[in-house]
C-alpha cells in the first residue's frame, strides 16, 4: 500500500475477487473514497459484508455478488461503467492465473485499463511468482513486477 501512496487519497476504487475485503477497506482506511468490492463465494461475502458493517463503511461501499471477470461487474456505485476508476485491486485464485482462464484475466486486465480505469489510474494485480512475463500484457499497458516470497505483484498503468 506504501507504494500507492497518495494515489489512494480521495481514490475510487474497485476490488475483484474481494474475498473478506482487506484490500478496499485497506484502501478506504487510506484515504480512498468509496469501494466497490466484487465477489462471488458465500462465505468470503458474508465475511465481507461483517467487515463493511462492523467498521461503518456502508455509507463509502458498495457490495457485488458477481463474476469479477465480466464487465457488468466494473460499474461504479453511481453507474459509470467508463474512465471512474482510480484504482483497481484484481486478486484471482491463482489457480485461473495459471490456468485455462488465463486469458481471461489478461484480457480483462487489458480491459479494465482501458474502458474502466481513469487516465491516471493503477491496475494492482496479484499472481502467483512467475506465472506472468511482461509479454503476456497489451503493448500499451506500463508494467512493474514486484516480488514478495511466492507472489507478485503487478502494478499495470
Amino acid at each position: 500500500f506504501s507504494s500507492l501512496g497518495a494515489q489512494l487519497l480521495d481514490a475510487q476504487v474497485l476490488d475483484l475477487f474481494a474475498g473478506s475485503g482487506s484490500l478496499g477497506l485497506e484502501a478506504l482506511s487510506r484515504g480512498a473514497k468509496c469501494v466497490r468490492f466484487v465477489e462471488t463465494g458465500h462465505r468470503a461475502l458474508d465475511a465481507l459484508k461483517e467487515n463493511v458493517v462492523g467498521l461503518g463503511l456502508e455509507e463509502q461501499t458498495e457490495i457485488a455478488q458477481t463474476d469479477a471477470l465480466n464487465e457488468s461487474a466494473w460499474r461504479s456505485s453511481g453507474g459509470e461503467q467508463r474512465g471512474w476508476a482510480d484504482v483497481v485491486f484484481m486478486d484471482p485464485p491463482y489457480p485461473m492465473v495459471q490456468g485455462r482462464e488465463r486469458g481471461e484475466v489478461l484480457a480483462a486486465c487489458e480491459a479494465l485499463m482501458r474502458d474502466v480505469m481513469t487516465h491516471e489510474g493503477v491496475l494492482v494485480l496479484h499472481a502467483p511468482k512467475g506465472a506472468l512475463d511482461t509479454a503476456e500484457f497489451a503493448d500499451s499497458l506500463s508494467t512493474d513486477e514486484r516480488v514478495y516470497g511466492s507472489t507478485s505483484i503487478w502494478y499495470l498503468r
